[in-house]
């Protein structure tokens, strides 16, 4: 507990007693009657229902040397409620919960070919180690969109840009990617294939077979120079 002073005529208190006087603003008052040094008394507030609303007043009683705070207890207003549920659900309608907008925009993505998928790759799960990933499944890497072409667990080892026999690049069909030696049949080039060889930088060399799973050095009859 502690004391403060109270006038009686205008109902305030002040807190800091100085020796020979209170403060108003910070500034040492001289002390003149009807001053009162009463005791402060914190009261802890009700507790309450959700349609109750409390209140607190600091009574003084002169009588009794205290000064309280006073709690009252009320039932809300209908007008009361009805603002809390309009701003309950205002702020529903501007919340938006970000798992769920993903996923009503992968159901839509998901619809498109995938050479327009890849124009909404941030919409994909990120690829990560440790996840049991299945055939056709999406992911993205380095904001690149990767297609699992082996059921497999992720690992450390295995990204999606360094194992073409677990996942191939989802591109677009005017994107010509650089010729990446092919596993199996899952990955083969197919007449009409393009490909770079042997980087980005070098020609532009097109399949004429099926299943071609050569490079053009190593299969020269395989591919034509476009």
């Amino acid at each position: 507990m502690k004391t403060v002073l109270y006038n009686s005529q205008t109902g305030k208190t002040f807190g800091k007693i100085y020796e020979n006087g209170y403060t108003v603003d910070g500034k040492p008052q001289p002390v003149d009657p009807p001053i009162y040094e009463l005791e402060y008394i914190q009261t802890p507030a009700p507790v309450i229902t959700s349609d109750q609303v409390s209140s607190s007043v600091w009574v003084a009683d002169l009588n009794i040397k205290t000064y309280t705070l006073t709690w009252t207890v009320r039932d809300k207003t209908d007008e009361e409620k009805t603002a809390e549920v309009n701003a309950e659900a205002s702020m529903k309608e501007t919340t938006l919960n970000a798992t769920e907008v993903n996923s009503a925009l992968r159901l839509t993505v998901d619809t498109l070919p995938e050479e327009d998928q890849i124009n909404y790759v941030s919409t994909y799960p990120a690829w990560k180690v440790g996840i049991a990933v299945v055939v056709n499944e999406k992911y993205q890497y380095k904001d690149i969109l990767y297609k699992v072409v082996q059921s497999h667990t992720t690992q450390l080892d295995w990204p999606p840009d360094l194992v073409p026999a677990l996942f191939v690049r989802v591109a677009a069909p005017e994107e010509i990617p650089v010729w990446v030696q092919p596993t199996g049949a899952h990955d083969a080039y197919n007449i009409g294939d393009k490909v770079h060889f042997p980087t980005i930088n070098d020609p532009v060399y097109e399949s004429v077979i099926n299943a071609n799973v050569w490079s053009p050095t190593a299969y020269p009859a395989g591919w034509k120079l476009v």
